[in-house]
């Protein structure tokens, strides 16, 4: 499924991508697991974080640790 990246500055640590409750649920990923993000021409893991009013529905974030790289 196609996401659209939303720049948010937002350092975890880790790869972490967030999306979405209602998107995640569309797609039928929990808090905690990992799933492969393609962008860029390059393939990433990152762990999923749901959440609830910092993105639209669609929309995902990625950790600052994925847009340095």
């Amino acid at each position: 499924m196609r996401l659209k990246i939303k720049k948010l500055s937002l350092g975890a640590g880790r790869p972490v991508a967030f999306i979405d409750d209602k998107t995640a649920k569309k797609i039928r990923v929990h808090a905690g697991e990992r799933i492969e993000i393609v962008f860029d021409g390059r393939k990433e893991i990152a762990i999923v974080d749901v959440v609830q009013g910092l993105l639209r529905k669609d929309e995902i974030s990625i950790s600052d640790e994925l847009m340095d790289d």
